[in-house]
C-alpha cells in the first residue's frame, strides 16, 4: 500500500468487491443483512420382511429423509426451504444355491417437496448458480443378478427403468414445466464377467469386463429453451 501512496493511487482504485457484481447486489452494497432461520424434522423409516422359504424373501419399507433450508450467499433476499422426501420401496430378494444364483428386484415411489438442486439462474445482468428448489416425483423398477457360473467365472448384471417429473415447478424464468420429465433418463442396465486364476500359493489373477448403458436425456420445455435453434 505505501508503494500506491507514493505513486499517487487513492485506495478507492485498489480496494473493491468483486462479489458484488449485478445491480440488485449493487443497491444492497456495504448493507448488513441479519437474516437467521432453523429448521428441524422428525424423518421416521418403517421396514417389514418376510421369508416364503430359507432362500426366498419379501421385504417393504417407507422412509421419510429430510435436509434443511439455507440461504443464497450471493443472492439478496434469498432463502430456500427445507427439503423432505417420502421413499416407499418393496421387492424379492431369492438365492437359487443349486445353481449359484441369487437376483433381488424391486419397485419404488418418492415424492419430493423442495427438492434442492444447483441451477443457473440467467435472470440477473450476470448468470450465476444458486440453490433452487423444486417439487418433483418417481417410480422406477430395479433388477440385479448374479451367478457364479464356475468357480472361476462369475457374471453379474443390473437394470434400473425410472420415470421422474415434476409435480409441480415453475423456473425462475416463468416457464412451467410441471408434469414434465426431470432430465433422468429412462433406461440404465450394466453387465460385467470376472473370471480368476488360482495360483496357489503364487496368489491369484483377477480379470473383469463390465459395460454400462445409459438411456437419452428427457428434455423439458425448460431444457428445449436453452437449446439452440436448428
Amino acid at each position: 500500500m505505501r508503494i500506491f501512496d507514493m505513486l499517487g493511487i487513492p485506495k478507492e482504485a485498489y480496494i473493491f468487491d468483486i462479489a458484488f457484481i449485478d445491480p440488485p447486489a449493487m443497491m444492497n452494497k456495504g448493507q448488513t443483512t441479519r437474516d437467521s432461520d432453523s429448521w428441524d424434522d422428525v424423518s421416521p423409516r418403517f421396514v417389514a420382511d418376510y421369508h416364503f422359504t430359507e432362500n426366498l424373501m419379501g421385504f417393504a419399507s417407507l422412509a421419510k429423509g429430510y435436509k434443511a433450508g439455507g440461504f443464497n450467499a450471493l443472492q439478496i433476499g434469498s432463502q430456500f426451504d427445507n427439503e423432505d422426501v417420502w421413499n416407499f420401496e418393496t421387492g424379492i430378494k431369492h438365492v437359487l444355491p443349486a445353481y449359484g444364483l441369487q437376483y433381488d428386484v424391486s419397485t419404488y415411489y418418492y415424492a419430493y417437496d423442495n427438492r434442492q438442486a444447483i441451477r443457473l439462474d440467467t435472470t440477473t445482468a450476470i448468470p450465476r448458480y444458486v440453490v433452487d428448489t423444486s417439487d418433483l416425483e418417481a417410480w422406477g423398477v430395479d433388477f440385479n443378478a448374479l451367478w457364479q457360473a464356475t468357480s472361476a467365472l462369475t457374471l453379474d448384471f443390473n437394470a434400473a427403468y425410472i420415470d421422474s417429473t415434476y409435480k409441480h415447478y415453475v423456473t425462475p424464468e416463468g416457464i412451467n414445466v410441471s408434469g414434465q420429465p426431470t432430465g433422468v433418463p429412462k433406461w440404465s442396465f450394466a453387465t460385467g464377467a470376472a473370471y480368476l486364476w488360482d495360483l496357489d500359493e503364487n496368489g491369484s489373477v483377477r480379470a473383469s469386463l463390465r459395460y454400462g448403458y445409459r438411456g437419452k436425456t428427457r428434455c423439458s420445455d425448460e431444457s428445449l429453451s436453452q437449446a439452440p435453434a436448428a
